[in-house]
């Protein structure tokens, strides 16, 4: 059975949303805490071959073309602030919260009517999951383990039960290796709860990031100014059919060639540790790098010419490394990128 009052609560909020009412984080939080205030950055234009642009077809429909010039084109950026929301009297129901009427979600799977099970009393905790890391391996690994560095600093965090993540090998591995150990709640009444908004690259977003780089590669590796190809695999039809043939070109080049299908997460570490390049299809793959290559290094984008996305380069920029990209020719979700066209893509990255 579930609790009549959480049922009630859960219930008026829905009916809440049905008729648009849903009240701003500023208007439901007892107390904001702005960790780091707004600043404008510079960010450095991408490399690129000429005419790349040229062979784009479309853009993923959570941007545009125009965001996607903006990234990569350089210039000023603002970058909105980090806040902490402390919200008071929140009724928690598997990776839903809600308080005063709002509704908030940190799971893309679809909100339960009902539920079983004791509820838990809180009295105060952080909630540092997200939507978007409960669904993408890549945000989880950088965003949500930057602002699992942070939510510590208010209250003990919890984390909601995954929905995708029990499918990803290295999550927990990561985790471990980087120190962060997160209990779970399910159902909950919690006094106080603090939410973040913690996508801006502040100073202090920035100085969690470096944290993680620090932590990941306190190990050391081998090699140092290398360069590494991370070969894809599964999601989002993103299928480059001449794959097998870049990974041994890359391999003859002396790169070393990381298979995250087979790799653990230590050998994944020793393979990138150092490495001044790192090429891959865009996607989440590129988050192993961006933890364990070398200072001043530079990610090089694969790009599907039906899918042109380039978020990687906002956390290139903020950590003071190079961005480039080469676009590949084929289809919607199979594509076929020429081999001379990455490497002088790559001769652009020793520049």
């Amino acid at each position: 059975m579930f609790a009549p009052d959480l049922f009630a609560q859960r219930l008026a909020t829905r009916i809440s949303r049905k008729l648009g009412h849903n009240p701003a984080d500023e208007r439901i939080a007892a107390e904001v805490v702005v960790i780091s205030p707004d600043e404008m950055g510079e960010r450095a234009p991408a490399f690129a071959l000429p005419g790349q642009l040229d062979r784009v077809k479309a853009t993923p429909p959570d941007t545009s073309m125009a965001n996607e010039l903006a990234r990569i084109g350089g210039g000023e950026i603002l970058h909105d602030a980090t806040v902490a929301l402390l919200l008071r009297d929140v009724q928690y129901f598997d990776g839903f919260i809600y308080t005063r009427g709002a509704r908030r979600q940190q799971v893309v799977r679809p909100e339960p009517l009902t539920s079983a099970g004791p509820i838990e009393a809180v009295k105060e905790c952080s909630l540092p999951g997200t939507s978007v890391g409960d669904q993408f391996f890549g945000h989880f690994l950088i965003d949500d383990s930057s602002t699992a560095l942070l939510a510590p600093r208010f209250a003990p965090p919890r984390l909601p039960r995954a929905t995708a993540r029990h499918a990803w090998s290295h999550a927990a591995p990561y985790r471990a290796q980087l120190g962060i150990d997160i209990p779970q709640i399910g159902r909950a009444r919690i006094d106080r709860a603090w939410l973040f908004r913690d996508h801006g690259m502040t100073a202090d977003r920035r100085a969690r990031m470096a944290e993680l780089r620090t932590r990941m590669r306190a190990a050391g590796g081998p090699r140092q100014g290398h360069g590494a190809f991370i070969l894809r695999s599964g999601g989002q039809a993103r299928h480059l059919l001449n794959e097998a043939e870049i990974a041994d070109r890359l391999a003859r080049e002396g790169f070393e060639i990381v298979d995250p299908a087979r790799d653990s997460v230590a050998q994944i570490a020793t393979k990138l540790h150092g490495a001044a390049i790192i090429a891959s299809v865009e996607g989440s793959a590129f988050a192993h790098g961006l933890l364990s290559m070398a200072e001043g290094s530079a990610l090089v984008a694969i790009q599907p010419p039906f899918r042109f996305n380039n978020p990687w380069k906002d956390y290139t920029d903020a950590l003071g490394m190079r961005y480039g990209y080469v676009i590949a020719t084929g289809g919607q979700s199979e594509f076929r990128l020429d081999p001379d066209n990455l490497m002088r893509t790559l001769d652009l990255a020793k520049v």
